[in-house]
């Protein structure tokens, strides 16, 4: 059965359910990404996506890759990741 959170794309009560539990982690996320990464990172502009997009990095080449048969793509995602918000 696939994850509460993919379930939640088509159930309205399932989503419902999860916002709230969805937005205390991601504010939680935010600050433990601005601890990490420091005050510069997080004045950034774009601070917003780089939170945001982590649980996307995470959760998309697990779902994905099973489907994709070029096993150098994770690495070159997160390459390009780091040099648009690391660097």
């Amino acid at each position: 059965m696939p994850p509460a959170w993919c379930r939640a794309r088509t159930d309205p009560g399932l989503k419902a359910a999860l916002l709230p539990a969805e937005r205390e982690v991601g504010a939680a996320q935010r600050a433990v990404i601005s601890d990490i990464f420091g005050p510069k990172v997080a004045a950034r502009d774009d601070f917003a996506m780089l939170c945001e997009s982590l649980p996307v990095l995470h959760r998309g080449p697990a779902l994905t890759g099973v489907l994709r048969e070029d096993p150098a793509f994770g690495d070159e995602m997160l390459r390009l990741w780091a040099e648009r918000f690391l660097t």
